[in-house]
């Protein structure tokens, strides 16, 4: 095992990670220009030490690619920074606007519960035990699953020495320390390694490996666990300004290695740390409590304004004064906890301090507070969709956004109802991510285009295709743009290698198809008078 620092200086980390290291993190000194940049580097100066490299005439081998990861790392749109408090991130170098395409990155590592890399790494029963709990609906055995396999595929580029580079980035990226519980967990994954990785590999080895992937992982709808290299750096928020994800045509969903891209969801100011939501949806689509829960895997607490200040909108009930279904706890709710025993995990929750975002009412008796309660439980024992808010939940309480979710992911159940069900599903998926955010969620569009294509009124449909479409401009201009010059391509009968006539090509007539609308405006704004442009900012203010 190579005795190596941490990638662009740090500690000493003698493990499989530092067998990637640069450089500027080896344990002899470069000279003279390269020495100057490993300085810098090592103090943060990521600008400045990009400027020194440019000077450089003439690099190759290790040296290139090195500086070619600098250069990834320090760009006209973002730029690392190192806080003494916040450690390294990213922050905007210039005023960006929305839809802005930042950077388009492969994942380094990418796992899931189906375990590829660790059926290979691990003792099959170790593997098959869990996997049996994945298959009975265990979302802790899922992540851990996942966790796992990302493990075998790290241990499996060192041991085999197929990968250096992603060895380097994952070597750079900062883990932390592993806890009483991570540590058992640590030398069990040894224990139940097979040739020739459990005689490779020591207990350290695995711990670092573990707490840099489990610190710099991204987990969303898709069910899988993505970490990447320069996206990893981004700061985590509930409410982000920059959205993972694309509908790139040309690169099928099946393609877990397909590059992943970061986009604005907002504008942001010069100097502002850019924020990505780590959990995704729709984990993130739950109480305060319930999301810190989530993100306990990465050992922070979330500071962003849904966590520490606004009233929780997940958690709804009707209003008994305006009867809107808009009555929520007036700030963050912290009030659920998990009491396990040896034959359950109860959730034991309050509820108090209750204020209508409609009308203001803010003073339920008690026993209007039990009977929320009440129906909270009962809701739990019997999930039955609300696609109108029931006597006491409201429709956007999270315990029935996650069974829209659930019903709209589940084909069979989707495909079994009837149109009317499955259109209200969508409705309330839509409505309820744009209550939540105060826009239309790049997320929202299968859920719009399954809308229209529910859709059996022609004008109708059309409105909802221009909602589509205004999304698509805002959030995915090159695609859109994309899309459009091939609907253009389809109107001339083009086969594929032919050319759009001159005059049409040069004009690029798909540059001005206007986007009837603001992703601001609501769901039915759009569907009753989606023909009137809306001027303004795309976010309205909450």
């Amino acid at each position: 095992l190579a005795q190596g620092c941490d990638v662009m200086g740090g500690d000493s980390r003698p493990t499989i990670l530092g067998s990637g290291r640069y450089w500027w993190g080896c344990p002899c000194e470069p000279d003279g220009s390269l020495r100057q940049i490993q300085c810098l580097v090592q103090q943060g100066q990521y600008r400045k030490a990009l400027e020194v490299a440019s000077s450089l005439s003439c690099v190759s081998g290790h040296t290139e690619h090195a500086l070619m990861d600098l250069k990834r790392l320090v760009c006209d749109d973002f730029e690392l920074v190192t806080d003494e408090v916040k450690g390294r991130y990213l922050r905007a170098s210039r005023d960006l606007p929305i839809g802005t395409p930042l950077i388009r990155e492969r994942p380094l590592v990418v796992s899931d519960a189906q375990g590829e890399h660790a059926c290979k790494v691990f003792q099959s029963d170790f593997v098959s035990e869990i996997q049996q709990s994945v298959h009975e609906g265990d979302e802790e055995s899922e992540q851990l699953m996942a966790m796992l396999d990302a493990i075998a595929m790290v241990v499996k580029l060192s041991v085999e020495k197929t990968d250096s580079i992603t060895l380097r980035r994952l070597a750079w990226l900062e883990g932390h320390g592993l806890q009483a519980g991570d540590l058992e967990m640590r030398d069990l994954m040894l224990t139940k390694m097979v040739e020739p990785y459990r005689s490779r590999v020591t207990a350290e080895d695995v711990g670092d490996v573990y707490g840099v992937l489990m610190c710099n992982r991204f987990w969303g709808s898709d069910r899988q666990s993505d970490v990447m290299w320069v996206c990893s750096m981004f700061e985590h928020s509930c409410d982000p300004t920059v959205f993972r994800g694309d509908v790139d045509p040309s690169k099928p969903k099946t393609d877990k290695y397909r590059s992943r891209k970061m986009t604005t969801l907002l504008p942001v100011k010069q100097g502002s740390a850019l924020t990505v939501d780590y959990i995704g949806l729709p984990t993130v689509y739950a109480p305060t409590w319930a999301r810190r829960n989530a993100l306990g895997h990465w050992r922070f607490s979330c500071q962003c304004q849904w966590c520490v200040q606004q009233p929780e909108r997940c958690r709804a009930f009707v209003c008994p004064k305006c009867k809107e279904p808009e009555l929520t706890p007036a700030g963050p709710d912290l009030s659920g906890v998990e009491v396990s025993s040896s034959e359950e995990t109860k959730l034991i929750q309050t509820l108090k301090n209750l204020a209508c975002l409609k009308c203001g009412f803010d003073e339920p008796t008690e026993a209007f507070l039990n009977r929320c309660m009440q129906a909270e439980d009962d809701f739990k024992e019997e999930p039955e969709l609300l696609f109108t808010s029931g006597r006491r939940l409201s429709e956007f309480h999270a315990a029935n956004f996650a069974v829209a979710w659930n019903a709209f992911y589940q084909d069979v159940i989707f495909r079994c109802a009837s149109p009317d069900e499955q259109r209200a599903v969508c409705e309330l998926l839509v409505e309820s991510l744009f209550r939540l955010y105060g826009y239309h969620h790049p997320q929202s569009l299968e859920f719009i285009h399954t809308l229209a294509e529910l859709s059996e009124d022609q004008e109708e449909q059309a409105q909802i295709l221009a909602l589509e479409h205004v999304i698509f401009v805002t959030f995915f201009q090159e695609e859109s743009e994309q899309l459009d010059q091939e609907s253009y391509r389809l109107m001339y009968s083009l086969r594929p290698g032919e050319e759009l006539p001159e005059e049409v090509a040069c004009a690029k007539p798909w540059l001005n198809v206007p986007a009837a609308g603001s992703v601001q405006a609501g769901y039915r704004d759009h569907v009753q008078s989606s023909g009137e442009e809306s001027a303004g900012s795309v976010r309205r203010s909450r």
